[in-house]
């Protein structure tokens, strides 16, 4: 934002460069993955609303196919891209990037022997509106921690609320092999992401005494999905007999 704050009073453009991968070889057990759709709306909505000129999309295979094309006619309309349905995702830092990159948060490793209590932020940004309304989206934060266990405890809060109550399911990290950490999905009901910045805090309270080994918070994703009705409460009327 403080760039393109700067580039406007000196009377100059900014036009925000999109990334064409989701997750490279960095991360364990994972391979290199182009973005979906969803992933690049999410990516020009943020763009749009720090006040970017225009985008820069070089990323997308020559000749351009129907699905390009669709992509590229989404990504130019802030009003389209708004309404839609959107996955965020915050990138990792590698020990190559490190040194020339903007910086990342993730991966985060929490050592049990001195990490445990302590509260790690994870500053990341939202342009949804997704207040509590009758056509606001359903929101679910995804997180990919590795080594993580059943017995494990611990506690996440969104913007210094806690989010103990929402529903969570848990899935393998890799369905090759299950034991080495779990993904959550947490179902947003009560608490969500403002539009604009946000911080997600996450400690480990508790952790078997016989395991030794540090979790690694691997991924941090915000997916809203908008849909087709909006949702409301049921009428009531009385009826004459």
């Amino acid at each position: 934002d403080w760039l393109v704050e700067a580039a406007h009073e000196a009377n100059v453009s900014v036009y925000a460069m999109l990334q064409p991968y989701s997750q490279d070889e960095s991360q364990p057990g994972t391979s290199r993955a182009h973005a979906t759709p969803a992933m690049f709306r999410a990516a020009a909505a943020n763009c749009w609303q720090s006040g970017v000129d225009g985008l820069c999309t070089w990323f997308m295979p020559w000749p351009l196919g129907e699905t390009e094309r669709s992509v590229l006619v989404q990504l130019a309309d802030p009003i389209q891209v708004q309404k839609a349905d959107k996955h965020y995702f915050l990138r990792r830092a590698t020990a190559e990037t490190r040194q020339i990159d903007y910086p990342a948060t993730l991966p985060i490793t929490i050592d049990p022997t001195a990490d445990l209590g302590r509260s790690f932020d994870i500053p990341f940004t939202v342009a949804d509106d997704l207040r509590d309304r009758d056509d606001s989206p359903t929101v679910r934060l995804r997180l990919s921690i590795r080594d993580l266990v059943g017995a494990d405890r611990l506690e996440v809060r969104l913007n210094g609320q806690s989010l103990e109550g929402e529903s969570v399911r848990r899935r393998p990290l890799d369905a090759m092999a299950p034991y080495a950490g779990q993904r959550l999905d947490i179902e947003l009901r009560k608490q969500r992401p403002q539009s604009g910045s946000n911080g997600l805090q996450i400690a480990l309270l508790e952790r078997p005494q016989d395991l030794v080994s540090s979790l690694c918070i691997e991924a941090v994703k915000i997916l809203v999905k908008y849909d087709t009705y909006p949702s409301a409460g049921m009428a009531s009327r009385q009826v004459d007999p």
